[in-house]
């Protein structure tokens, strides 16, 4: 199952909308399931592969907390060896590319 190619923790390393900070990672259970830390963001990602257009891309969805409110977005990660790069965005709010290295 290709999801198991993004399983584990990534370092989040660089972002196109903030100055990265230690302990900002992405992690994916290889099932399907993650979570996004950073800044104050605390979320949950459903995510899939499609194994036809890209196996080595999967999409998501999160929902969870930034600052305490309430947020949910979409995104998308691409994995190449131990590097990823990727895209997330918040329901009617900021976007940003990053890039990540799997701890």
């Amino acid at each position: 199952m290709t999801e198991k190619l993004f399983q584990g923790k990534w370092e989040i390393t660089e972002m196109d909308a903030w100055k990265v900070k230690p302990g900002w990672t992405i992690e994916f259970d290889g099932s399907g399931n993650g979570a996004l830390h950073f800044l104050y963001v605390d979320v949950y990602l459903d995510y899939s592969v499609d194994n036809k257009k890209s196996p080595n891309r999967a999409d998501f969805s999160f929902s969870g907390s930034d600052e305490c409110d309430e947020t949910h977005g979409r995104g998308w990660v691409k994995v190449n060896g131990k590097s990823l790069t990727g895209n997330i965005a918040f329901h009617r709010g900021e976007k940003s590319g990053f890039k990540a290295q799997k701890k």
